[in-house]
């Protein structure tokens, strides 16, 4: 018995092969290449495509990472995996840590500064929450680009900060600001803070 048979015998109508579920045997080529020893079948793909695979292909069970398709699913695996590499890319841009620590802060309550910030009510716009890499685009859209003032060391001298210490991080209440601006911005709420509970 040839490889065509052998593999043929293993497949019937309406076996489910991933998202392929095959219809009918079809017809065996004419050409003498190696495709004449191969048994092909049409399927049906869970997509609606229809699709002629051989029984070689519906078999072989050593690529698990992607089902069975007419290439949809391929297709989609491309897509997620070069989103999991854009998201890898993203976690080595700094601003991109500056905006994961704001959430942090605000959402996780096992996050060192947590009682700063989620702990007493601070929270982060919808825009800014959503998740990687939208979030993080809307971010930047809302605030701009950082200013490329840098230390010697390399670090940005500016980060995120919030006019209003008692409010949210919004587009309407951040900017990018110095350590010092920020030292100062706080100084003046701690001395407006002081004069209210001295009145």
């Amino acid at each position: 018995m040839d490889y065509q048979h052998k593999s043929a015998s293993k497949i019937s109508t309406g076996d489910k092969f991933g998202k392929l579920s095959v219809l009918v045997r079809a017809d065996k080529p004419k050409t003498k290449t190696f495709r004449d020893k191969m048994a092909y079948f049409i399927c049906q793909c869970d997509c609606g495509a229809e699709v002629e695979k051989s029984s070689r292909y519906l078999l072989d069970n050593r690529n698990t990472k992607v089902m069975k398709s007419c290439g949809c699913e391929a297709s989609s695996y491309t897509a997620q995996k070069n989103k999991d590499n854009s998201k890898h890319l993203l976690t080595t841009d700094r601003r991109y840590m500056v905006w994961s620590q704001m959430k942090q802060r605000c959402t996780n309550p096992k996050h060192n500064f947590w009682d700063r910030y989620g702990g007493r009510g601070i929270k982060v716009c919808e825009r800014w929450l959503e998740p990687a890499p939208y979030g993080f685009y809307n971010f930047i859209e809302d605030m701009g680009e950082r200013p490329d003032d840098k230390y010697k060391s390399g670090r940005s001298k500016y980060t995120i900060d919030r006019t209003d210490t008692d409010g949210d991080y919004t587009p309407e209440n951040c900017r990018w600001a110095t350590y010092k601006q920020q030292w100062e911005t706080r100084h003046i709420y701690i001395k407006q803070k002081n004069a209210k509970l001295n009145n």
